[in-house]
């Protein structure tokens, strides 16, 4: 049986970098993937490995995007590095609240996931993106 997935990604997410575009698709495919586990109930062992999975990604993704942007000259980089630390900082929060069997996995945590996801790269990195092709073309 199919499901549909939590967030399904589309060409508008695209920020014209293939690397970067990968990241973001593996990130939301982690998060489908979290999300699928919450609603067939799977243990709270293969829940807690799926999302230790979507943090150290995040965190890896998270590092790498803002090293090539620092490499680029994109003058928003510290403010977009500011950002990713208050997700960074609420990933670890998380973490914690996973480790001792706490995390709330709730329709909230999935949808601040998606919020935070989605907001970010539709807004966010889309500024980069922008800057890259005005620079380019």
């Amino acid at each position: 049986m199919r499901t549909t997935a939590f967030i399904q990604w589309t060409p508008a997410y695209s920020v014209g970098h293939s690397l970067l575009d990968r990241q973001h698709r593996f990130v939301i495919e982690v998060i489908n993937e979290l999300y699928q586990a919450r609603i067939h109930l799977r243990s709270p062992g293969e829940f807690k490995a799926i999302f230790q999975r979507l943090g150290q990604y995040t965190k890896t993704h998270l590092a790498y995007e803002e090293k090539f942007l620092a490499d680029h000259g994109y003058p928003e980089q510290a403010e977009h590095a500011r950002l990713h630390q208050a997700m960074k900082i609420r990933i670890l929060a998380i973490e914690q609240q996973n480790e001792t069997g706490d995390v709330d996995i709730s329709q909230e945590l999935f949808d601040f996931l998606k919020d935070w996801w989605l907001t970010h790269i539709l807004e966010e990195d889309m500024r980069y993106a922008k800057f890259f092709e005005n620079r380019s073309g």
